[in-house]
């Protein structure tokens, strides 16, 4: 739900940089599996492979009800089995987010973050508010 992603802030900022893109892939990937599971094959305690590779960001569990379990996060789903002529949607009330997620730092994060630099810091917002390339 657009409510579920207004949750990720600054993070979503992050997976929509062009830089990003093979990030924000892994995280789409994560949400999808492959072949048909409908809500009645769901069993408590049932991990579930998504079709992201990365051992990491490769399993989410099904816990009681309508309960998954993707790293630290928790989503509910609200819709189950909405068939489509590609496979099956599970519309879910959260964006599961893999363990150790992070976005990587851009140099302007850096920036910011430091008491030392405050001046780079609005020299390059200036130059960003004037529509340079920072």
């Amino acid at each position: 739900s657009n409510a579920a992603f207004d949750e990720l802030g600054a993070t979503l900022d992050c997976l929509t940089e062009p830089a990003n893109k093979d990030l924000l892939v892994k995280l789409l990937r994560y949400h999808v599996v492959g072949g048909t599971v409908l809500s009645t094959d769901l069993t408590a305690g049932m991990e579930i492979d998504s079709l992201n590779t990365d051992d990491a960001w490769s399993k989410y569990t099904f816990r009681t009800g309508s309960m998954l379990s993707g790293g630290a996060m928790n989503a509910t789903i609200t819709e189950a089995d909405i068939l489509a002529n590609n496979g099956v949607v599970h519309l879910i009330d959260k964006v599961l987010m893999p363990p150790n997620f992070a976005c990587p730092a851009t140099i302007l994060d850096v920036v910011v973050k430091s008491p030392n630099h405050t001046t780079l810091e609005t020299l390059v917002l200036r130059a960003r508010s004037t529509g340079l390339e920072t």
